[in-house]
């Protein structure tokens, strides 16, 4: 059996589809996965987990819940690194230029 140019044309542009499929570009591109991924890289996170942690205890008594907020501001150095690692990923998958700019520290913990 002899192969004709277009048989390896075919084989040839199966084969660059498959390698050219990124399951991650495929995976961000999902609504839940695009709206969790803006959450996640808003650079108010942590002001919002903050505030949204100051309504959840409100019907708790302020000695058993005051060290919650601190511990969320304790943690912002985190969330600011997976942030920047997070854009780094996603950047580097696009073949975007890498994000190195630092994310600033919100208002209240700062």
């Amino acid at each position: 059996m002899t192969l004709t140019n277009s048989d390896n044309n075919n084989r040839k542009h199966r084969a660059s589809s498959v390698t050219d499929f990124s399951p991650f570009e495929y995976l961000i591109q999902q609504p839940k996965v695009r709206s969790l991924l803006t959450q996640m890289e808003d650079p108010n996170l942590v002001e919002i987990i903050l505030s949204e942690s100051d309504e959840k205890l409100k019907g708790y008594d302020p000695e058993d819940v005051e060290c919650i907020p601190l511990l969320i501001c304790k943690t912002e150095p985190f969330v600011r690194g997976m942030q920047k690692s997070l854009k780094f990923f996603i950047n580097r998958d696009k073949g975007a230029p890498i994000v190195t700019k630092l994310l600033k520290p919100t208002s209240k913990c700062a």
